[in-house]
């Protein structure tokens, strides 16, 4: 019981983290990684 719990707050510190980064990461940078991701996509096809 317990060790899910703790697997929770795990979860919630990475989320936390996660979000940090998105915030500290400037929309041109955002941008070039969803450009990178769809020329992947693209390039599958």
């Amino acid at each position: 019981m317990n060790e899910q719990s703790n697997n929770k707050d795990r979860q919630d510190e990475i989320q936390e983290n996660l979000t940090e980064v998105f915030k500290n990461s400037s929309p041109q940078e955002m941008n070039e990684q969803s450009a990178k991701k769809n020329d992947l996509k693209e390039k599958e096809n």
